[in-house]
């Protein structure tokens, strides 16, 4: 549920959905909710088969960088502290970071970009511009759990 409740979030504060998620086998990623939320929303979930982690490299690379740059270097004394440095670390890697993948923009001025492209090319081909727009692989979601 906290997975869907972090879309949600994700889908206000960015204004519009991407066309696939791709998501692992972890338990966290199986529930009716999980499931029911991409076709209420349209879009297309993508699994990931058991044992085949490099079908997402974007978030094995990812998880690393958390990992080297936050996780192995701060200390958290309490979920709340948690919360308040992964947020921080959130706002810098999609703000403020520059990514080599990305022709060294944030992930916010590449989503940016993207959205005005699309926004062009779709108008001026004389389709209607939809809801939903493929922006960066790289902006972070959080799943915040209450119970840890």
């Amino acid at each position: 549920m906290y997975v869907v409740q972090t879309l949600e979030r994700a889908k206000w504060e960015r204004g519009r959905l991407p066309a696939s998620i791709t998501v692992d086998n972890a338990s966290e990623f199986c529930s009716r909710a999980l499931e029911a939320w991409p076709m209420a929303n349209y879009v297309q979930l993508c699994l990931i088969r058991p044992g085949g982690p490099t079908e997402n490299g974007f978030i094995k690379s990812f998880n690393g960088r958390l990992r080297d740059e936050c996780l192995n270097v701060e200390w958290f004394v309490s979920l709340a502290d948690a919360r308040q440095k992964l947020a921080k670390f959130r706002a810098h890697y999609n703000h403020e970071r520059p990514h080599s993948s990305l022709a060294d923009r944030t992930p916010v001025a590449f989503a940016e970009l993207h959205r005005r492209v699309t926004e062009t090319t779709s108008s001026s081909m004389g389709r209607a511009v939809g809801p939903r727009s493929t922006a960066s692989n790289q902006v972070i979601l959080t799943v915040e759990t209450e119970n840890l």
